[in-house]
């Protein structure tokens, strides 16, 4: 398992990691669709966090669920952060199922999926639960994560899709850290071919995923 994560991190590494999510190949103007698209195939959902003025390391925590897998791999879905900063953060989505005894086949372009979500913005939308259990980007509340410490983080300045007028997508934005905590954050990508408003609230759900958060 340890190879094939080395695995995964080298090859975002190699593609740069930059994915050019601010402006992408869609040029929709709007979310609907006269075929409503099914819901991808997610395992793995990265979130790179890095310093805008280069003094803290970037890090990058990663949470996966293969289809032979019962419970998430949550071996990386950590961070130590420090208190009172603001990070920008980065999504990340792969397809590992692509990945065979870690060995990615040539010329395979499913396995980072981000390129899709990002080509179809306008009817996704990432929401982020974090210190007070509620999705402070958009206002609505109420994780269905219960019992759960959440950090003491929020998600700010989500970058915003191609719909008239444009609407929250989510995939980079802000990480603000407050006092020192240990907890978790939740992020769930929703699925909302023609019903896409900038709440969190209408479609499906894509991926719901957790990482442990350690602000000091």
């Amino acid at each position: 398992m340890k190879n094939k994560k080395n695995f995964l991190i080298a090859t975002l590494m190699s593609l740069g990691i930059g994915l050019v999510i601010a402006v992408s190949s869609c040029n929709k103007p709007s979310a609907t669709a006269p075929i409503l698209p099914g819901n991808e195939f997610l395992t793995t959902t990265m979130i790179v966090i890095t310093d805008p003025s280069h003094i803290q390391p970037t890090d990058t925590i990663i949470w996966s669920e293969l289809p032979t897998q019962t419970v998430p791999d949550t071996a990386r879905a950590f961070v130590t952060l420090q208190r009172n900063y603001t990070y920008n953060y980065q999504i990340i989505i792969l397809d590992s199922t692509q990945v065979v005894n870690g060995v990615l086949p040539a010329g395979d372009s499913n396995f980072v999926v981000s390129t899709d979500i990002i080509a179809r913005q306008d009817y996704h939308l990432f929401c982020f639960y974090d210190a007070n259990n509620t999705n402070d980007i958009y206002g609505t509340t109420g994780s269905t994560r219960g019992g759960t410490g959440w950090a003491n983080v929020t998600f700010t300045n989500p970058n915003y899709d191609h719909n008239n007028p444009p609407l929250p997508f989510g995939m980079t934005g802000n990480l603000n850290t407050f006092g020192a905590t240990n907890g978790q954050i939740e992020v769930i990508l929703r699925h909302q071919p023609d019903v896409k408003n900038g709440q969190c609230a209408p479609g499906s759900t894509d991926l719901d995923v957790y990482y442990n958060i350690k602000v000091q």
